[in-house]
């Protein structure tokens, strides 16, 4: 059985959030930031590396939004470590106010999706689309679906959650193609 790891983005997802949601019903953890209205890098990647240091087997991170970049920055930091990625709606990167960690800029060595919105206010399509080439991310595009969170009607969000199921499958067997 895979283990699990939210990473929210900026404002923490609320309990109208699938990330809410999915915690509740996959048995996750979530990890917390100490300011969650202004994203810092530095700071949020050190508290995903927390968490998954913290933990017995590797999770698949679970990100959204700003999370994401976090997310991707800690796998980059423990390779080994991270079982998967499940990134949902990027934020635009030069949004977070440091820029003292660079981001990862070559394949994630864990398995990786990147849900992509045609119409997401935060970062558009083609340049999320960019991010997943640069970091060997499967790209699955999701429509127009907003930023993918509570306010664009993205409760439950049972079709990301076929994504990640399937994303559980790939990486339980590496051989597998997502």
């Amino acid at each position: 059985m895979a283990s699990f790891l939210i990473v929210p983005g900026r404002g923490d997802s609320g309990p109208g959030h699938w990330q809410s949601i999915w915690q509740s019903r996959l048995a996750a953890e979530r990890v917390f930031q100490r300011d969650w209205e202004r994203p810092q890098l530095v700071a949020w990647t050190r508290s995903v590396i927390r968490c998954i240091d913290a933990r017995d087997e590797p999770p698949i991170l679970v990100a959204h939004s700003f999370g994401c970049f976090a997310a991707v920055a800690a796998a980059a930091r423990r390779p080994m470590r991270v079982r998967g990625l499940f990134l949902a709606a990027l934020a635009n990167p030069a949004r977070f106010p440091d820029d003292s960690v660079a981001l990862p800029s070559a394949r994630l060595s864990a398995p990786s999706v990147l849900v992509t919105s045609q119409d997401d206010p935060w970062l558009s399509e083609e340049t999320a689309a960019a991010w997943a080439r640069l970091w060997g991310c499967c790209r699955i595009p999701a429509g127009r679906a907003g930023h993918i969170n509570a306010d664009s009607g993205h409760g439950e969000w049972p079709w990301g959650r076929a994504q990640l199921e399937r994303l559980v499958d790939a990486t339980a067997d590496v051989s597998s193609p997502l």
